[in-house]
């Protein structure tokens, strides 16, 4: 793929983040599994100029089971006077993550277009736009995070019933990278952030974001396979949940 072809994807994806449609339900007291943002991060490496290269990566995620209670402040309008009320919510995260994906990047002087998707129980796909050089890349990126989750929750529009369904929801996810090279090693940051999606079942405040930050370390051999590993940990407003991810890169070819 050429940089007209990253550059008309990287439009496409874009313009199809602008369109959406919803349908809302009032609910509270909702239960919703829910997973760390995606993980996006550069080349690892300085890339000649108008050079392309690919990327097929594993990665294998050990979170702890751990659940997070959030408090969400709604208003209500009863016969004109408002009433304050406060939405019960938890996400629960963790347990045993396994992921395959693939990267494509093309680097046009100092400026690096990227795209990519991966699969594990959930999938995303984003674009990334960066600057790499000799000792360091920068980069940023966004795209579309489709979750499989199951979702409990007590209905109010109809009798206060309780549901529990499985759901598929898609969220917009954005963030940045930057990484420092080392030789053969390399020291990652990546900060990614998006708000799960309760489109077909939602309350009237938007629901708290979750914002993951890695930190890891690599080490690549002979220019063809890389061992990163390090530390996850993802934000709930002023919670925390950590976990630990291991991954081995391995690039084909380079064009």
């Amino acid at each position: 793929m050429r940089l007209t072809n990253l550059v008309y994807t990287f439009a496409l994806v874009v313009t199809g983040m602008l369109v959406t449609g919803c349908y809302f339900e009032t609910i509270d007291n909702f239960r919703l599994e829910v997973s760390e943002a995606p993980e996006v991060y550069g080349i690892n490496r300085n890339l000649d100029k108008h050079s392309e290269i690919h990327r097929f990566h594993g990665r294998i995620g050990i979170e702890p089971e751990e659940s997070i209670y959030l408090d969400i402040p709604e208003w209500t309008d009863s016969l004109n006077n408002p009433q304050g009320m406060i939405t019960k919510g938890i996400y629960d995260f963790g347990g045993f993550r396994f992921e395959c994906g693939w990267d494509v990047f093309y680097k046009w002087d100092l400026f690096v277009f990227g795209f990519g998707a991966t699969i594990s129980d959930d999938l995303h796909h984003h674009v990334s736009l960066g600057i790499n050089t000799k000792y360091f890349e920068i980069g940023f990126f966004m795209g579309f995070f489709h979750q499989y989750s199951l979702l409990s929750y007590k209905d109010n529009d109809f009798k206060r019933t309780d549901i529990v369904k499985h759901i598929t929801e898609t969220s917009l996810f954005e963030g940045m990278y930057v990484a420092l090279f080392f030789g053969d090693m390399f020291l990652n940051y990546s900060f990614s952030k998006y708000t799960p999606g309760l489109r077909s079942a939602a309350i009237s405040n938007p629901i708290p974001s979750i914002g993951t930050h890695y930190i890891t370390l690599g080490y690549r051999f002979k220019d063809t396979y890389e061992i990163v590993g390090g530390a996850i940990i993802s934000v709930v407003e002023d919670k925390q949940h950590t976990g630990a991810g291991l991954s081995v890169n391995f690039y084909p070819f380079e064009i």
